[in-house]
């Protein structure tokens, strides 16, 4: 039984070590490139003698964090994103929940959380110099069990106060043996990722690449403003799958982007959850692409933190979650 996320990564790495499997604006890694990285990165967090203890993940949406968070899995600890929009009183109330023993950022941002949290250990993933040490990663991972937690993901809190959410690897990985399933993904499966590395939606995009051999886009966020410039980017780099929020797809509806990009042999599945759909623009959708099969099952996909917190190690709950979900793909 797999007890830990991260041998997800090693038969992935095993499969197809040389196959590109994440891209973000600044450069691409392949599994076998992603995997290096990531312990050589649990290897320095292993140094610090921590395990099952929380570790913060400061850092822009990018490569460089899904690399942190798989290290920290790897290290047996759990990882929370910090968003880096936030305010300052926000990420010191979040700390101080959080309570971690060290804080994964880079150079250039170092100084600003150092100024924030000083008394909290950092480890700049851009300067470190640090040997994979598989004894010590073995070490913390032979001693993990399924329910140990993988990430916690802090909420708005309607109170003023933030409130973390805590998922353990089961959870997750009963939650993608369930999508891998039911959406038929992967390694030919290419992802167009759009929620931020703090909210919920994107452990689909994440921890289904991990698995399958997929591909992730991490795609830019300016080009949300964008709609034309992003169907553009989905076709030019053959997305075939998105799992995103309604108001993204809404805009792309209200300003008529479909009608000038053609992605009819391209995108093959949508998803969306976190949101209700107006009828209007899910209508829109329908008009511009009469290809379209619509497998509707009630409203929206809305399993990930709701379905996977606590100890909810049970696969037939997501069987019993197919009402809630919508896909859509081409005939």
């Amino acid at each position: 039984m797999i007890t830990n996320i991260s041998y997800w990564l090693d038969e992935t790495v095993y499969k197809f070590p040389d196959k590109i499997g994440f891209v973000d604006s600044g450069r691409n890694a392949t599994f076998g490139q992603f995997q290096e990285e990531a312990l050589a990165l649990a290897s320095e967090i292993c140094h610090y003698s921590c395990f099952k203890r929380p570790v913060a993940v400061f850092t822009e949406k990018s490569i460089d964090a899904l690399v942190a968070f798989m290290a920290v899995a790897y290290s047996g600890n759990f990882y929370s994103p910090i968003d880096m929009d936030m305010p300052e009183p926000r990420i010191r109330k979040i700390l101080d929940i959080l309570q971690p023993d060290l804080i994964i950022t880079k150079a250039k941002l170092k100084e600003r959380i150092q100024e924030i949290a000083p008394k909290i250990e950092c480890i700049c993933m851009d300067c470190m110099d640090s040997k994979i040490d598989m004894n010590l990663i073995n070490g913390n991972r032979n001693r993990c069990c399924d329910t140990d937690l993988l990430y916690v993901l802090f909420t708005s809190g309607s109170t003023g106060e933030p409130k973390g959410v805590t998922i353990c690897h089961q959870s997750v990985m009963d939650y993608i043996d369930w999508v891998e399933e039911t959406f038929q993904m992967n390694s030919t499966t290419v992802f167009g990722n759009q929620a931020p590395f703090y909210f919920d939606n994107s452990i689909l995009d994440i921890y289904t690449t991990m698995k399958t051999g997929a591909t992730l886009y991490l795609i830019p966020q300016e080009l949300f403003a964008w709609p034309v410039r992003l169907l553009q980017y989905i076709r030019e780099n053959d997305i075939n799958t998105i799992f995103w929020v309604p108001s993204a797809m809404i805009l792309v509806s209200k300003l008529k982007a479909l009608k000038r990009v053609d992605l009819k042999n391209k995108l093959t599945k949508i998803l969306f959850a976190g949101e209700v759909m107006p009828n209007k623009h899910l209508n829109i959708c329908r008009r511009h692409y009469m290809q379209i099969c619509m497998d509707l099952r009630k409203s929206r996909m809305f399993v990930p933190v709701i379905l996977l917190t606590g100890n909810l190690g049970m696969k037939n709950r997501f069987q019993s979650a197919r009402q809630y979900i919508i896909r859509m793909c081409w005939c």
